[in-house]
């Protein structure tokens, strides 16, 4: 990506308003980002599951029982 051809596009005052890049270079950016927000929510996920796992250790909620959790999903 550092030979990457990048147009600026100004408005009629000189302004940069917006960007255009060769569409294979697009895909592999949004590739990249799409991995990132997936491994965001995975990290989100489990950081929540870990949340929740200390509050039922402290006691602070109440364990579900199984069948309640499966039909949550």
């Amino acid at each position: 990506m550092k030979d990457l051809k990048i147009k600026y596009i100004k408005d009629a005052m000189g302004n940069e308003e917006a960007v255009m890049i060769p569409i294979q270079e697009w895909r592999k950016i949004e590739a990249q980002l799409n991995e990132i927000l997936h491994y965001s929510a995975l990290k989100s996920g489990l950081k929540d599951a870990f949340t929740e796992l200390n509050d039922l250790i402290k006691g602070k909620i109440k364990p579900e029982n199984a069948k309640d959790f499966l039909n949550e999903c």
